[in-house]
């Protein structure tokens, strides 16, 4: 996997797939701190299976690109149109927020100044955006699948979205697809910390697959960190 982003490419296929770890890497300390963070997040609630297989916590900032400031807003829930969530559109879903540990691990900032500065790449005209940070992990244990997108394929609603792998424990599956005009056009399995997927989300929809144990004695789970983005000028 490729370790530097390419904006030729991404202009032209409007996504990118890469592993950052080199350059957000600073602290092995840091970074096990990090990590161990999923470990604290609570169940979501809105999944009604009887196996209850999504933790999450989100958080929403702005950023402006001229005082180089992230501001941290008020959690005033998650929503999404039912055009781009035909499952949780038009519900006002109610996380809890990332912990303030996490938001000042050195790692976690990394990355997401990493993204902010991408998206720049990407539009050098920006000056405003804001930021939707979400902390996920999927669990799966024997004959009961994990199921990253229950909504299906489909977008965000958002300008831009980063998806970053934090860790994997027992499972295989999880592929990550994309899509244009309703067809597939690439899937990659995200195997390795920091493995990233950009997607403009206004060009491409995307989708997950069911990721099941390896080993059905024990249960796994699929960590991953997304950062959506919507330009505001």
């Amino acid at each position: 996997m490729k370790n530097n982003f390419d904006l030729k490419e991404f202009k032209k296929k409007n996504y990118s797939i890469i592993n950052i770890s080199s350059n957000v890497l600073k602290s092995k300390k840091d970074t096990k701190t990090l990590l161990k963070s999923w470990d604290n997040l609570k169940l979501d609630i809105y999944i009604k299976n009887k196996f209850k297989y999504r933790y999450r916590a989100y958080s929403k900032f702005s950023y402006s690109y001229e005082d180089k400031l992230l501001n941290k807003l008020k959690n005033q829930g998650f929503n999404q149109s039912k055009k781009n969530n035909i499952l949780f559109g038009n519900v006002n879903r109610k996380f809890s927020d990332i912990s303030n540990l996490t938001l000042e691990n050195s790692i976690f900032k990394n990355i997401i100044n990493y993204d902010i500065k991408i998206l720049k790449k990407i539009n050098p005209n920006i000056k405003i955006v804001t930021l939707g940070i979400h902390q996920i992990r999927i669990k799966t244990k024997k004959n009961n699948p994990g199921i990253p997108a229950p909504e299906g394929v489909h977008c965000d609603g958002h300008n831009y979205l980063f998806q970053h792998l934090i860790y994997k424990k027992n499972v295989y599956g999880g592929l990550t697809v994309l899509f244009k005009n309703n067809l597939p056009i690439d899937a990659k399995s995200m195997d390795d910390f920091m493995d990233t997927v950009v997607v403009n989300d206004k060009k491409l929809m995307h989708f997950a697959t069911p990721i099941n144990v390896k080993n059905e004695k024990n249960h796994g789970y699929r960590d991953m960190l997304l950062v959506d983005f919507k330009i505001n000028k």
